[in-house]
């Protein structure tokens, strides 16, 4: 043992200069011992506030992940759910998809000057042209509607669809200004005409239009054709036609007229007008 306190702590400090001495007088050991229970304190507050700003911390990024996480199953429910949902129905085919052999055979069902065989071959189209110029420009006449009809057709064998266009429109104002009382049943040939013409021309969804409305007056009147309806306003126009395709025509001619006497035996005047 040492002889004193001092001088052991002389010898320790000599052998371990390094080291701090671990034992000193009382007073010393007191101040050490108070300091360290005042201080354990603070240190434990410390450290629980740096363990809770921890704590916060990782349940923070915890609960971000568990979110992450959380909504991730959603999406990808979401995304099955919308593998397993039915596709909606795709819409009609739009008009410029319609094959024109398709649209061609509803056409063909159409009372119009494109359907009552009227042969460019037996006719002059230039005298006949200049035949019908003549009575637009000279004659005043309840029958240039179907003057107007028959030019349509005629500029389009000339291969002049947008002319015959043109006298197609001219129509359908005397059928409004005129023709106010039946203009339904007036337009039917025009409307046809229309079809035919934008057909030519490649208008598809134009040629459809036209035949909606013929449609149209057809399922209103109850015929039994889904785009023909029987009327002597028609076969009159279908008459009038033929004539002026020629000779060959007169009989289909006489025909026509006959057919619309039997529907308006009265009414000799207006199937049989001189004007035309």
């Amino acid at each position: 043992m040492c002889d004193s306190l001092d001088v052991c702590r002389e010898k320790q400090q000599a052998a371990n200069p390094g080291k701090q001495m671990l034992f000193g007088t009382k007073d010393t050991i007191a101040k050490l011992t108070n300091e360290y229970i005042q201080g354990f304190p603070r240190a434990a507050a410390r450290a629980r506030a740096r363990t809770s700003t921890a704590v916060i911390s990782l349940v923070r990024a915890h609960t971000h992940t568990a979110a992450q996480s959380a909504q991730q199953p959603r999406a990808e429910e979401r995304s099955g759910e919308d593998r397993r949902l039915p596709r909606r129905p795709q819409s009609p085919a739009t008009m410029s998809e319609i094959p024109k052999d398709s649209l061609k055979a509803i056409l063909l069902e159409l009372e119009c000057h494109f359907t009552w065989n009227l042969l460019k071959e037996d006719i002059d189209l230039f005298d006949v042209e200049d035949t019908i110029g003549q009575q637009l420009e000279f004659l005043t006449t309840k029958s240039r509607l179907t003057l107007y009809n028959l030019l349509a057709y005629v500029k389009h064998l000339k291969g002049q669809n947008k002319d015959a266009l043109e006298c197609l429109k001219q129509a359908e104002e005397i059928i409004q200004r005129e023709h106010s009382d039946k203009e339904e049943v007036r337009s039917l040939v025009t409307w046809g005409n229309y079809a035919w013409v934008y057909y030519h021309m490649d208008q598809l969804k134009e040629a459809q239009k036209y035949i909606d409305k013929v449609g149209n007056v057809c399922k209103k009147s109850s015929s039994p054709s889904n785009y023909k309806l029987e009327c002597p306003e028609i076969d009159c126009e279908k008459g009038w036609a033929l004539l002026k395709f020629g000779g060959k025509y007169h009989q289909k001619a006489k025909a026509a007229f006959e057919k619309a006497l039997e529907a308006e035996p009265g009414n000799t005047h207006t199937h049989y007008s001189s004007d035309n």
